[in-house]
């Protein structure tokens, strides 16, 4: 049978047919005796892509239901770039796991990561999401392989950078929300958002890297995405975000010789 044909068949099954009884239709007609071995194996070929396709609409329709019901991720967590300094918060990892996890499981899926080392210098972490419907797909992120701030012994850096992965690769694969904690009464307020005149002076800092090196702004854009989950400066908020920017961008400026 040529081509046009099969696929011709196969879109007059998948519309006389709900998606759940496609299948059956096929099945039915490969227990049919009398059938040709070379018609047998074109039915087995329509009856692996509607399942296949039934199989991707569960996923796609858990996911739809699932996501709406995802928390927001209170950020307990304290980056400590330098001995003194404010550091920055971010979304634990333990936090994220307990609070998605039972919902995943609730609506069908599951996750595992697996990591791939590449060049030497970075480490590339796979997330691999499966559904009970047979439907799979991953999501990816490639990072430093050793993170080296703080005080951390080569085990907990290479232990660091993969925790840093899975997070990051599971927050953005899910569109699960991270958000700053607020003051719990401790007087300091909620963040605001940095003002006109400090964006400004960071976009003076930005522009004084990349006058030293080229690659400066597009590096620094996907860091700040990256670490912030913003796309600009001025989206950065009051207190850590802030500071913590600024001092990268103070320290790259005295690396690139600027006095």
């Amino acid at each position: 049978m040529s081509t046009g044909l099969i696929k011709a068949e196969e879109t007059a099954l998948a519309q006389a047919h709900p998606p759940a009884s496609m299948l059956e239709t096929v099945m039915r007609a490969v227990a049919d005796p009398s059938i040709d071995p070379a018609r047998l194996k074109e039915f087995l070929e329509i009856g692996e892509r509607l399942e296949a396709r039934r199989a991707e609409q569960q996923f796609n329709d858990a996911m739809a239901v699932l996501q709406p019901k995802l928390p927001r991720i209170a950020k307990n967590g304290l980056i400590v770039y330098k001995e003194g300094k404010k550091g920055t918060a971010f979304a634990k990892w333990d936090d994220i796991y307990k609070a998605c996890m039972p919902l995943l499981a609730e609506h069908g899926f599951t996750t595992a990561f697996s990591s791939d080392l590449q060049n030497g210098n970075a480490l590339k972490v796979t997330m691999t999401v499966k559904h009970t419907g047979g439907h799979k797909d991953t999501g990816s992120l490639t990072v430093p392989w050793l993170d080296t701030g703080g005080s951390k012994s080569p085990a907990q850096a290479a232990a660091s950078s993969f925790t840093l992965a899975e997070r990051h690769v599971f927050t953005k694969y899910f569109n699960v929300l991270t958000e700053e904690v607020d003051d719990d009464g401790s007087g300091r307020g909620v963040p605001e958002q940095i003002t006109e005149d400090q964006a400004m002076k960071l976009e003076d800092l930005i522009t004084g890297c990349a006058e030293r090196d080229p690659k400066f702004t597009t590096a620094f854009a996907k860091w700040l995405k990256l670490e912030f989950r913003v796309d600009g400066v001025r989206q950065l908020f009051q207190g850590d975000q802030l500071e913590a920017v600024r001092d990268k961008l103070r320290e790259k400026l005295a690396q690139l010789g600027a006095k």
